[in-house]
Order: C-alpha cells, then structure tokens, then sequence
C-alpha cells in the first residue's frame, strides 16, 4: 500500500509539472519525499517547481538534496539557473561547468554558460558555447534565440538577424521579433523592415505589444510606460523607447532612456546585457565626434 501511494503522488506531481500546476507539484512530491525521503527525482521535481513559482532559494535547496544523492548534470544545470535568477552568476557558472563534466552533451548547459561568458564580458567565449549549444539541439529556438542576442550585442546586426530569423522559423517570440527588427533596421543599406505582420500575431493588450506600436509610430514613448504592468516591463519599456530614440537619430534621448533601462533591468535580462552594448557603442560615437 505505501508504494501504491508513493507511486500515485509521483504520477500526479509529474502531471502537474507538465501542466505547470507547480504548487500541485510540490504538494505531491513532497508527499513522495515523506514516503520515501531517498527518492531523488522527487526532490528534483520538487526543485523545478518552486523554481517555476520564482523561489529559487528554495529550489536550490531541494536541487542540493538531490545531487547528493546522485550526482546529476540536469540537476546541476537547474540549480545554476536558480543561481543565475538571484544573481549569483559564479555559483551559476560552477553548476554549469559541473553539469558539462558529467555529460558535454547537455545543450542548456552549454547555453547557459554562453550567457555567463557574455555578461562576464567574454562575447567569443560566449559565441562559442552557444553555437556549440545550437550543434547539440539544432531544433531548440531558445538556443538560437540565445546567440541571436549576443549577436545584438556585439554589433553583429547581420548574424543577430539571421539567428533571430532561424528561431522564428522553429517558434514565434515577441521578443525575437523585436530584436530581429532592430538588427535589421541597424544594417546599413538595408530599409526599416515592416512591422505590421508580425505584429497582427501579438496584440496591444499584452506586454511588449505596446512596444511595436512605438516602433511603428502609431504611440508615443508615454503610451508605451503607461502601458506597462510591473516594474520588469517598465524597465524594458526604457530599453526599446531607447532603441526608439535611436533609430530615429536622436542619440541624447536614446542615452538618457537606456540609462535608465540599465539601472532598473536584472541583470539576466537580455535588454540589460543589449542596453549596456548600444550605451558603450554610443559613447564611443561621442567620442570619435570630439
């Protein structure tokens, strides 16, 4: 009968994580764990809920009982991304590093480790991992998306494009969209590329769809931050106004919204990482202008 129950709060608490009914999952797995405090899959999954609820602290802490009971690259890939989320980007780094000893085949990890090498400011180390990452798991658009940002970063609009567009083609992302239409609009000789039909498959209502309308000049900056809905958005909302500010010549504005952008966005977001690239481009503008 114990294993009967055991086996029941397992089968449900996996149920709920594919449903992403995370507070369901922890209720079961930890029903498994009093049932059977050795089972280390059920504190990994228990980990990966409190993670998906954003208490990370907690996930750590579940991730940790469970690699101590079996040492396991995925779970020390899930730890480092609860590390990365509270900003410990060394401890992230470790638990990537330790995920790819036990298995080099592990593609988030090598992605992971691409956005660690590039926020520690080694953009071809980051280049690296990440086009090793899109060998492992060609059809992962995360993966694709990933190089595509620090792509961006770099400056390289074209291949931020080209990236953008590969993980378009495998999954629609707002955000992909954005960056692609950025990257295009950056390359010279190229015309500001047509907003609109991407646009019509997000609507204004939900966040960032404001932003295409700025974009598209049919808001204003101040429609865009009025539209915003929590601190997060806000900050990204300086970032694109930005952008905005950029495309359109006007470099002070541009500076002064991606300042801003940097000062209120985590550090894990890509609009940090992309705000912090077109500030340094911009002072070096300013500087060769002197």
């Amino acid at each position: 009968m114990r294993l009967f129950y055991h086996m029941l709060h397992y089968w449900r608490g996996a149920r709920c994580l594919k449903i992403e009914d995370f507070p369901g999952a922890i209720l079961h797995f930890s029903k498994v764990i009093q049932l059977n405090p050795r089972n280390y899959y059920a504190y990994h999954n228990r980990g990966v809920a409190l993670q998906g609820m954003g208490s990370y602290a907690s996930s750590i802490a579940d991730f940790g009982l469970a690699l101590k009971l079996k040492p396991n690259a995925q779970t020390f890939g899930a730890r480092g991304v609860s590390r990365k989320l509270l900003g410990d980007f060394d401890g992230a780094f470790d638990d990537q590093t330790r995920a790819l000893a036990l298995d080099p085949r592990v593609a988030a990890a090598h992605g992971e480790l691409a956005f660690l090498h590039h926020v520690k400011g080694d953009s071809d180390r980051a280049i690296v991992e990440s086009t090793t990452a899109i060998g492992l798991a060609p059809n992962d658009p995360i993966m694709q998306r990933g190089r595509g940002y620090i792509q961006f970063c770099r400056g390289r609009f074209d291949a931020a494009a080209a990236d953008m567009e590969r993980s378009l083609a495998l999954e629609f992302d707002p955000y992909a969209v954005l960056f692609l239409y950025l990257s295009l609009a950056r390359l010279s000789g190229r015309a500001r590329p047509d907003l609109a039909a991407v646009a019509s498959r997000w609507t204004a209502a939900q966040w960032p769809g404001p932003v295409f309308d700025l974009l598209m000049e049919r808001s204003t900056a101040q429609q865009v931050l009025n539209a915003t809905a929590t601190a997060p958005e806000q900050a990204e909302a300086y970032f694109y106004i930005g952008e905005w500010h950029l495309l359109n010549g006007r470099h002070d504005e541009a500076a002064r919204a991606l300042e801003i952008a940097l000062r209120s966005l985590p550090p894990w977001f890509n609009e940090y990482s992309a705000a912090r690239s077109e500030l340094a481009r911009l002072a070096e503008t300013v500087a060769a202008a002197s």
